[in-house]
């Protein structure tokens, strides 16, 4: 069992590390986050989400669940369907009911200009951004299929944003990308994003705003001055 003096805090420490903190993201770093994907769930009871305009219309209030993953390759346990990565899928970041949105975020990285393939498989719609531009949209409810779209990149880091939604039933969600110009999914060419070691696109943590670390820090060194009192 594990022990619980792990809860014990030393109000110096955190202090100090707070600092570190504040000034690691000054230089764009994302110090909480080992895993670039930041993904968030919405839980969405027993309603009806059949659009992406639906999926997002909760995006503005906290998260039923969030964290941090190497790629966007999930599914859930009554899924018998594994997508084109066979073998590799994660569940959901939470236990949901039937409906539910997904919003994942991080900044890829093209190391050569080039024509690179985007898409997604997914059940139920998706809608895939570069910069904040749609580039991949299936904005409907359907079984597991794959859509795709190819456009030349420079060089250079780019933010990448992925909205999904599952209304009722199984569901699933595939984020990939492939060097080259490709009209279908092919499994000697695409990749996951996030999936470096597995021959894909390199992705970093989207940086925390310095102006809120530093906010933080503040907070704590007041917190923990009150405290001392």
């Amino acid at each position: 069992m594990m022990k619980a003096d792990f809860l014990t805090i030393d109000a110096n420490k955190m202090k100090a590390n707070a600092r570190w903190i504040a000034i690691l993201c000054l230089f764009g770093a994302s110090p909480l986050a080992s895993a670039a994907f930041l993904v968030e769930v919405w839980d969405l009871g027993s309603s009806d989400v059949t659009s992406i305009a639906a999926a997002e219309a909760p995006m503005g209030g906290p998260s039923s669940a969030s964290g941090y993953y190497d790629d966007v390759n999930f599914n859930d346990e009554f899924l018998h369907y594994d997508g084109e990565f066979s073998g590799s899928n994660s569940l959901f970041p939470l236990l949901l009911d039937d409906t539910f949105s997904l919003r994942a975020t991080a900044e890829i990285i093209i190391e050569d200009a080039g024509t690179y393939t985007f898409g997604f498989n997914s059940d139920d719609g998706a809608v895939l951004r570069l910069n904040g531009v749609d580039i991949v949209t299936d904005d409907s409810v359907h079984a597991p299929r794959t859509r795709l779209s190819t456009f030349s990149l420079s060089a250079g880091s780019y933010g990448i944003e992925l909205i999904y939604f599952e209304n009722h039933g199984a569901g699933t969600i595939e984020l990939f990308s492939a060097l080259g110009t490709y009209a279908a999914f092919d499994p000697g060419a695409f990749r996951l994003i996030g999936d470096v070691a597995g021959g894909g696109i390199a992705t970093t943590a989207v940086p925390i705003p310095p102006a809120l670390l530093l906010m933080g820090s503040a907070l704590i060194g007041v917190f923990f001055r009150r405290r001392q009192r």
